[in-house]
């Protein structure tokens, strides 16, 4: 894994679409704490393209226009404006970093496959999943963030009490997730494990205890690149 892989893989840990249960919510559990979520599935899986110039026309009001001024950013101080606590909580690039990105502008981009919203503590959170290309467009990376909406804004965060909704996330083939969040399998597999995994909503403690066999992993689990 290159430096700038592991970054990026670093702040995931810091319109068209189709919903699956839209309009009324969803209950996912996660240390015991029953939380409202909404998922949603980018159909077709949205592009998004270093297109901002600078801070100024990233206003980041939604979560598509963070991302938009995530691959944009192209210095250090863009980074610390898109993440929340600035500076002291930002992942850290180096000038060839962003030099590359730069001058490769064409072959850097994101595609939003799904995001799954959810309100901790009366503030609101999203998680976007996405597959981020740089150099090889045949080998994208698989990656993850987290949002918070703050003073009227959305930034990049971290949140250690809720990180396994950003593992799940990552992990798991996002229609099979919405169905395992829906409590609706579309096969005996899918069902069988929502019977473990399912109680008044998705349990992702319970979910997190499972071990999956080779064939459920094959079916359930996205292939990575890291």
């Amino acid at each position: 894994m290159t430096n700038l892989n592991f970054k990026i893989l670093l702040i995931i840990f810091s319109i068209s679409f189709s919903c699956f249960g839209q309009g009324k919510g969803m209950k996912i559990t996660i240390n015991s704490k029953q939380l409202d979520s909404k998922y949603e599935l980018y159909k077709p899986a949205k592009q998004i393209r270093i297109v901002y110039k600078d801070t100024s026309d990233a206003k980041n009001k939604t979560t598509d226009e963070l991302m938009t001024s995530i691959i944009s950013a192209n210095n250090q101080d863009w980074v610390n404006y898109n993440t929340f606590g600035g500076k002291e909580k930002a992942a850290i690039f180096s000038e060839d970093e962003f030099n590359k990105k730069v001058k490769l502008k064409e072959k850097y981009y994101l595609e939003l496959l799904s995001k799954l919203e959810l309100k901790v503590d009366s503030i609101n959170y999203t998680i976007v999943k996405f597959k981020y290309f740089q150099n090889n467009p045949d080998k994208p990376i698989m990656g993850v963030t987290l949002m918070i909406h703050k003073n009227e804004r959305w930034y990049q965060t971290f949140n250690a009490e809720i990180n396994n909704l950003s593992m799940m996330m990552l992990v798991f083939k996002e229609d099979i997730l919405g169905r395992m969040i829906k409590g609706a399998g579309n096969n005996q597999m899918e069902n069988d494990l929502i019977k473990i995994i399912y109680k008044d909503g998705l349990n992702v403690d319970f979910l997190f205890k499972q071990n999956l066999n080779s064939e459920q992993k094959k079916y359930f689990i996205n292939d990575l690149n890291w």
